[in-house]
């Protein structure tokens, strides 16, 4: 709840002396991989290769001078591998999950052009396949599987005119993974995502330079 509040006391903030205000659509790809150590029986999960994934979406951002907030809405594919270890067989399961998240940033302005910023991630899970490398099939899991989640996100940006990058490291703050054969887990979704964005409207930013006279 502390959390929570203390984005929307910046959110107020930045309006109030908001000298920007823009929105955009943004893309890009991400490294993610499936964080899990669990013995169950004489069966060990533990995490495998990651997986490389998409995203893409709608952003918001309101700034002042030296602080900003920026809220999304994303579509995200995201996955990892696990693998499976028993006393007959190894085995690796491809997992790839499709989502709608929500990231809100709150971030610092280091000049004009670079950013730093971090916030948090609510994500609604949309579809959940596994598939073994051993019987070859897709199978729908996303009864095992958390229907929402809250997670962090941190990293560093830059934007040239109405282009934006973004590099940010993601992950759960909540267990995403519920149960394995019966047995609850820990499982959870890490990300490394790369970003590119272009802001569409920015006329609030317009409004105030011809009222200065800029």
């Amino acid at each position: 709840m502390r959390v929570f509040l203390s984005f929307f006391l910046s959110f107020f903030f930045c309006a109030t002396y908001a000298q920007g205000f823009f929105i955009g659509i943004k893309g890009g790809l991400s490294y993610s991989s499936i964080d899990i150590d669990e013995t169950i029986g004489d069966v060990k999960y533990y995490t495998g290769n990651p997986r490389a994934g998409v995203h893409g979406g709608l952003m918001v951002r309101i700034a002042s001078r030296s602080l900003f907030i920026q809220p999304e809405m994303l579509f995200t594919s995201s996955g990892g591998y696990v693998n499976v270890d028993s006393i007959s067989a190894t085995e690796v399961i491809m997992l790839k999950y499709n989502k709608l998240d929500v990231p809100v940033m709150v971030g610092l302005n280091l000049g004009k052009v670079f950013r730093m910023q971090g916030g948090l991630v609510g994500s609604i899970l949309l579809k959940a396949d596994a598939k073994s490398d051993i019987e070859g099939t897709v199978e729908d899991v996303k009864q095992h599987y958390a229907d929402g989640t809250i997670g962090w996100h941190a990293g560093i940006g830059f934007d040239i005119r109405r282009i934006t990058v973004d590099l940010m490291w993601e992950d759960n703050l909540s267990p995403f993974g519920l149960k394995i054969e019966g047995v609850n887990t820990d499982l959870r979704n890490s990300q490394l995502k790369l970003t590119v964005g272009i802001m569409i409207v920015d006329k609030l930013k317009r409004k105030m330079m011809k009222r200065d006279g800029n």
